[in-house]
């Protein structure tokens, strides 16, 4: 299933489980939620932080009463070409959801970065696929260092 965009559940303060319940019937298993504004607000010290992931974290427990698998994806193709603070703000993100999550953790993250989006992608495919394996990499030792235990995409 595509991504559910951050419109669709961040401001509802209702159950999801009819929606969620729809989906089932529809055959949907997984879902894959933007939740790219946390790390602005993580960034900004925003005090929408802490309801926005709240209500994340209640979307992911309503979807796994009902077995539908939820993964955050958080979406940035500069993140592949610039400082590595972006990725550590994405990670504390989950570290913080695990906190307030007592143990409901989505499925996984999915990262979508996607550098070859980047309008200068074409003069500078060597440097950029370089930066992006860098970046790859931090990722997954970043991820390695906070204990996540859910599946990185």
């Amino acid at each position: 299933m595509d991504a559910w965009h951050d419109t669709l559940w961040s401001t509802r303060v209702a159950s999801y489980e009819p929606d969620l319940l729809l989906l089932k019937k529809m055959g949907v298993t997984n879902i894959f939620v933007d939740i790219t504004r946390a790390v602005t607000y993580e960034q900004t010290h925003s005090p929408r932080l802490l309801p926005y992931l709240t209500n994340f974290h209640l979307l992911v427990a309503d979807a796994t009463t009902i077995g539908i698998n939820i993964d955050a994806l958080m979406a940035d193709s500069e993140w592949a070409t610039i400082d590595p603070a972006e990725i550590a703000d994405a990670l504390a993100v989950m570290s913080k959801l695990r906190v307030i999550s007592s143990g409901r953790m989505p499925a996984g993250l999915q990262f979508d970065v996607e550098p070859w989006a980047l309008p200068a992608w074409g003069s500078h495919k060597g440097a950029y696929a370089l930066d992006y394996e860098r970046m790859v990499q931090r990722v997954v030792a970043a991820w390695k260092a906070a204990k996540l235990t859910r599946s990185l995409g």
